[in-house]
């Protein structure tokens, strides 16, 4: 795959003396075929997202890679079809703690959603799925303010979910987390779902560089409705390095790929419950893990420590410092509670704590939008008579 810097830039009047060759090329193609022809453009130009998913549109074509086939892709990022995954290189998946008190709202709110759309495993729509899944990370999300944004849908114009529920949590504007809902699915079903997470990671990859956004790794999870499997995207090696998250218990020696919801109907709610916080927690990891790199690489930088370098410079460096204590006690407060230490709650705020300081001192030229005023706009007297 050739280096971003190297595609060609695509004008006006390239697009039109590219698109007959394009027209003829996707004219004879099956779905799963054109997927790829897709890939393979954003390998070679630097198109805008936009204008191809309006061309694609408007001829009709619906591309979500949803056919995709890993046997087609696992070469794009180094790695053997016929070993199904077995050649990936994994990296370790890490929880970072939040407070109980937090989690129990968390609980509360799925709660609320259970109780207007039923239980998990009677999800058969794809908006009863999302409905189910927002809530594990609705409040963790918020945390990081406007830093971190939660964009439902699609990353391109027309292409489409089918049936799947998808999430971009974008960091400083740049994907850094994609989530995949979709039925429960085994053996080369299965495998292939993983191909449509390569894909879909492809084109934030691709998007994130264009954009100039921060640096990352992009982390894919796939979720059945049962289990959460974890995976990284590195678009900066050659090809593009994919790798498969293991989650290392502490009262076990073997790792797991796989973090397991336990039996809603079963006998106790209550393992329903503790199965979920891992859950979260990984998310949190996840995108704590890419602000804290974005505070240190974001692109913008140069930019507003040009027009305020007295000010902006210290504000970016707090920002890092302080959210990487936030990450280093997140972490430290999930592994004192695995020790069964009542200190964890406690170093779980202080990590909160730091967060909210880095957020702060993140250079108000480049702040996206303020706290929400809303709650601070409540008029008890007002509101009791309106």
């Amino acid at each position: 795959m050739p280096p971003r810097q190297q595609r060609c830039k695509l004008t006006s009047e390239d697009q039109l003396t590219h698109q007959s060759a394009f027209d003829s090329e996707i004219s004879s193609q099956c779905t799963a075929e054109l997927e790829l022809i897709v890939l393979h453009l954003l390998d070679d130009y630097d198109f805008d997202l936009d204008d191809l998913g309006h061309i694609l549109l408007e001829k009709g074509l619906n591309i979500n890679f949803s056919e995709v086939k890993y046997r087609d892709i696992a070469p794009r990022v180094g790695l053997e079809h016929t070993c199904a995954g077995a050649d990936m290189k994994t990296f370790d998946v890490h929880r970072a703690r939040i407070p109980t008190a937090m989690f129990k709202e968390i609980v509360q709110d799925l709660e609320i959603g259970m109780n207007q759309y039923g239980e998990p495993l009677n999800h058969s729509n794809m908006e009863a799925r999302s409905r189910f899944l927002a809530p594990l990370f609705n409040r963790t999300v918020s945390l990081f303010k406007s830093s971190v944004c939660n964009t439902p849908g699609s990353i391109m114009p027309g292409m489409t979910t089918r049936g799947r529920v998808e999430y971009y949590f974008s960091v400083f504007g740049g994907v850094s987390v994609l989530v995949i809902e979709m039925l429960l699915r085994t053996g080369e079903e299965r495998v292939d779902a993983i191909a449509q997470i390569i894909a879909k990671c492809n084109v934030c990859d691709f998007s994130n560089n264009r954009l100039d956004c921060p640096s990352f790794p992009i982390f894919g999870i796939l979720c059945d409705g049962v289990a959460f499997e974890f995976f990284s995207f590195d678009g900066s090696t050659s090809p593009p390095t994919f790798s498969r998250g293991v989650f290392r218990p502490p009262d076990s020696n073997k790792p797991r790929q796989k973090i397991a919801l336990a039996d809603y109907r079963g006998s106790s709610n209550i393992d329903f419950i503790c199965s979920l916080r891992p859950i979260c927690e990984v998310l949190f990891y996840f995108l704590l893990l890419d602000y804290e790199t974005g505070t240190k690489t974001n692109p913008l930088r140069p930019i507003v420590e040009a027009n305020c370098p007295q000010r902006s410079m210290p504000g970016w460096n707090e920002a890092h410092n302080f959210a990487n204590q936030a990450l280093i006690h997140a972490m430290d407060a999930a592994a004192k509670a695995a020790a069964r230490d009542c200190a964890a709650d406690e170093v779980s705020k202080l990590a909160l704590d730091y967060l909210q300081q880095s957020l702060a001192a993140i250079p108000a030229s480049y702040k996206g939008n303020p706290d929400s005023v809303l709650m601070s706009s409540w008029d008890e007297e007002r509101v009791k008579f309106c």
